[in-house]
């Protein structure tokens, strides 16, 4: 999941979205490289942006032919106020832009107004998701555009960008380093006023944490109630079928005590396997949701993609994949692969005080990982130099080097094993009985088919694939209304 920075500075505060900078509460977007951004942000809190994000998407728009530029984070318009409807219409081999009314547009964007532009002094910073279901325009093509808009820019793009770097970690002497928080997506979305504070996402996150404790309750007592009434029904039709039989009758009383015991040991097993194994499917469930952070994913022979990280598995180290050196040594097919992957964002890393938890043991398997030294402190954070009241902790790290960043690390974060499941032995056929001497051996055989199934369905292996199986179906139609 996506994690945004949140810096406190005199001016207020601001955010990074897409290579843009806003400021919260603020009409439009700016840039790192305005004449006002180091008197807004101070000395510090520009040189931190600078040298980590390095917001120039404002810059793009300026240079940019097209008067538009699209945008897949729907955060820039949470932060920012002030929003437009447009429709993309196609002229003289071009797309543009143009607002037009709510019912009429196709898609959410933010008005900018530029002075001294090429294409005019209005632009749109454009959510790529339409609004309509309908809309027929094809958006690669809106992307191949952009595309080939800022492939023509990028000189002078990096012609600006050396323009503004003779400031350095030496002239911060003297000047505060900016608070920088960072809040993850469905957190930010969350966010209705600022300024915000570390109090107020503890206490949005810690209301979605009891929302969603109290939905996955909700689940699991529904999925527990299910599965009772459907045990409940399939033992009344083995009791129906036999009530049904009259040359069963005789053994009225073997089943009855056959079927009460099945009856009791089938409600045990389903309600410990609701207490035990609920927990370790909504656990994988989790897992799959975040979908290629959550194990091995191999790339080519040299990288694999694990934890959220590339790895290169020969060098037994992590990649950061916007380097320069991985751009120019990958090939266009590693690029290519690495493109559908949601990865860790570097500089979350580099700007982070405490250090960088990670539960996936894979790993710290694969690059080598030894333990070292680190240091917890009351609120639970973790990091790598003591302080008064913290307690020491060994845990297997991979610390980076940051220029003037220094030194952060990457650490394992150790979950406690859940209570494990108790499994039952196998019962086996828990029964015996006496025919009378003149029961006939088809009677027989058919009855003991009978109660075998009648104690198959009760065996804790039995009630357990099938309490899994209806876990499936609830995730299953879960999955389906989200897509609805």
């Amino acid at each position: 999941m996506k994690e945004y920075p949140v810096i406190t500075v005199t001016g207020g505060q601001f955010t990074i979205v897409d290579g843009f900078l806003l400021q919260w509460g603020k009409q439009f977007p700016s840039d790192i490289s305005s004449k006002h951004a180091k008197g807004l942000l101070t000395p510090g809190g520009w040189y931190v942006l600078r040298n980590t994000y390095n917001p120039i998407s404002l810059t793009k728009m300026k240079l940019m032919e097209s008067n538009f530029l699209l945008t897949s984070d729907i955060a820039l318009f949470h932060v920012i106020t002030g929003l437009v409807y447009v429709r993309f219409v196609f002229r003289s081999g071009k797309y543009f832009c143009r607002r037009v009314t709510k019912q009429s547009g196709t898609h959410r964007a933010c008005l900018i107004r530029l002075e001294r532009v090429m294409g005019g002094k209005v632009k749109y910073i454009v959510y790529d998701k339409p609004v309509k279901s309908d809309f027929k325009c094809d958006t690669t093509a809106l992307r191949e555009q952009q595309l080939r808009d800022i492939s023509k820019i990028e000189p002078t793009l990096e012609l600006r960008s050396n323009s503004t770097t003779e400031f350095s970690v030496d002239n911060l002497k003297g000047f505060e380093m900016p608070d920088i928080m960072f809040v993850s997506e469905d957190i930010l979305l969350k966010i209705k006023s600022y300024p915000i504070t570390r109090d107020k996402i503890q206490h949005i996150r810690e209301s979605e944490e009891k929302c969603k404790a109290e939905e996955l309750g909700k689940l699991g007592r529904q999925l527990l109630a299910y599965t009772l009434g459907r045990n409940e029904w399939r033992l009344k039709k083995l009791k129906e079928y036999f009530d049904s039989k009259e040359e069963f009758q005789p053994m009225k009383e073997d089943f009855k005590n056959v079927w009460e015991t099945s009856k009791a040991q089938t409600e045990s097993h389903l309600r410990n396997i609701g207490k035990y194994v609920y927990s370790k499917l909504i656990k994988e469930w989790y897992k799959e949701t975040r979908g290629t952070e959550s194990s091995i994913n191999t790339i080519s022979e040299r990288y694999s993609v694990v934890g959220g990280f590339l790895v290169d598995v020969v060098g037994r180290k992590l990649v950061n994949q916007r380097s320069a050196n991985f751009v120019l040594t990958a090939t266009e097919s590693e690029r290519k692969a690495i493109a559908g992957y949601h990865l860790r964002d570097w500089n979350v890393i580099k700007l982070m005080k405490e250090v960088f938890l990670v539960q996936e043991k894979e790993l710290f398997d694969i690059v080598g990982a030894s333990k070292e030294d680190m240091w917890e402190d009351k609120n639970g954070a973790i990091y790598d130099k003591y302080s008064k009241g913290s307690k020491k902790k060994k845990l297997r790290c991979i610390s980076l080097h940051f220029n003037d960043f220094g030194w952060k690390h990457i650490c394992e974060s150790i979950v406690e094993e859940a209570e494990p499941e108790p499994v039952p032995k196998d019962e086996g056929t828990l029964f015996y009985f006496q025919f009378k001497k003149d029961t006939p051996f088809c009677v027989q055989e058919e009855y003991t088919l009978l109660v075998k199934d009648l104690r198959e369905i009760s065996t804790y292996a039995s009630q357990r694939k099938y309490y899994v199986n209806y876990f499936a179906r609830f995730k299953d139609m879960f999955e389906q209304s989200l897509r609805q």
